[in-house]
């Protein structure tokens, strides 16, 4: 699997032609010892993220062998997306598709697509290395590529600090996309509220500039999914 980037210098009315990472990453033509020897990589649909420090991350799924099994490690660019890094620090085996946010501790929260409940883990050396993942139990989900991201912090005068979650929630299959708070930095998630109570499943979300929030979501209102796009307030 090639992994390449387009980028948009006018908010994508148009887009540069795709240059091809893969070799920075993994593979064959790849320096690094360890990814060089990765059977295959991709990076889930869904929103990299930009750490405090200007480092850009984004978890991927990783096939170390030609095997099914498919491990969570992460990469990250330095300059602004230029160059590209693989971390070679493993943060899930037999994991899924993952997205990471960073935490006002300076610690990284990687959650990973899993069966039944999400399955979490972090890192305090900005993706380096990663500690033992666990079952986030307030996290009910039928295994399916969500989104985490960053609202507010305290840290930048709020008044709360919240993160922001979405996944088909509390179902053992793919409907009710939710979006779920949390205020205390990932340990519980205490808000749930649903979008589309109907058949959908991935999801990504942003802040817009004025504060609200966009979320666009596969929506099964027919017989297929369709993409949809809703905007909402806090």
């Amino acid at each position: 699997i090639r992994i390449r980037m387009c980028t948009s210098m006018d908010h994508g009315v148009t887009w540069s032609a795709p240059v091809d990472l893969t070799d920075q990453l993994y593979g064959a033509g790849c320096s690094n010892p360890v990814t060089k020897n990765w059977y295959a990589a991709w990076v889930a649909s869904g929103a990299a993220h930009q750490l405090r420090n200007g480092r850009i991350v984004a978890a991927v799924g990783v096939r170390q062998t030609s095997a099914n099994q498919i491990d969570n490690f992460m990469i990250y660019s330095d300059d602004a997306g230029v160059t590209w890094q693989p971390s070679t620090g493993i943060a899930e085996q037999s994991g899924d598709e993952a997205k990471i946010v960073e935490l006002n501790n300076g610690n990284l929260l990687m959650s990973i697509r899993n069966p039944g409940v999400r399955r979490m883990n972090t890192s305090t050396d900005k993706g380096l290395t990663w500690g033992t993942a666990y079952n986030q139990t307030d996290l009910i989900e039928p295994n399916c590529d969500g989104d985490i991201i960053r609202y507010t912090s305290t840290l930048d005068g709020y008044d709360k600090s919240r993160l922001l979650h979405t996944i088909p929630s509390n179902s053992s299959s793919r409907k009710n996309a939710s979006v779920l708070i949390s205020y205390d930095e990932g340990a519980t998630w205490t808000v749930n509220k649903t979008i589309y109570p109907g058949a959908s499943a991935y999801s990504s979300i942003t802040v817009l500039p004025d504060g609200t929030l966009g979320m666009f979501y596969e929506n099964g209102e027919y017989e297929t999914y369709q993409m949809y796009f809703v905007r909402f307030s806090l």
